[in-house]
């Protein structure tokens, strides 16, 4: 149930608008000429301030308190593409940072005074 709809900043209704319209947090950062970190705070506080358990559900609460109306809603936008998982043509290691087969397992069994017999 909402807590405090009327609490909701601007910042944080024009977040949750472009976020109802399928844009990324990535996107919305560069819509409202700020850091992406500041558009997740934003979506995250005003899930809190609505009760919401997500920022989906923050779009559904604001939608039904009368906060957002589907007019404003950018109703048809494609999703975001996610990339590929790979680049065509990359190549190298992954994470390079990173040995190239990950954990290496222990070449020696691990022996203590349990199964020393």
């Amino acid at each position: 149930m909402p807590r405090r709809p009327d609490r909701i900043s601007p910042g944080q209704l024009a977040a949750l608008r472009l976020s109802a319209s399928g844009y990324t947090a990535r996107e919305i950062a560069r819509r409202l000429d700020t850091t992406e970190t500041g558009i997740h705070l934003r979506l995250n506080a005003a899930a809190h301030t609505l009760g919401a358990r997500s920022r989906t559900h923050a779009v559904a609460v604001a939608l039904r308190v009368g906060l957002l109306r589907l007019d404003e809603v950018e109703m048809g936008r494609e999703p975001a593409q996610v990339p590929a998982s790979r680049p065509e043509g990359a190549s190298g290691p992954r994470f390079p940072n990173r040995p190239a087969t990950g954990r290496q397992k222990p070449t020696q069994p691990i022996c203590d005074e349990r199964n020393a017999a």
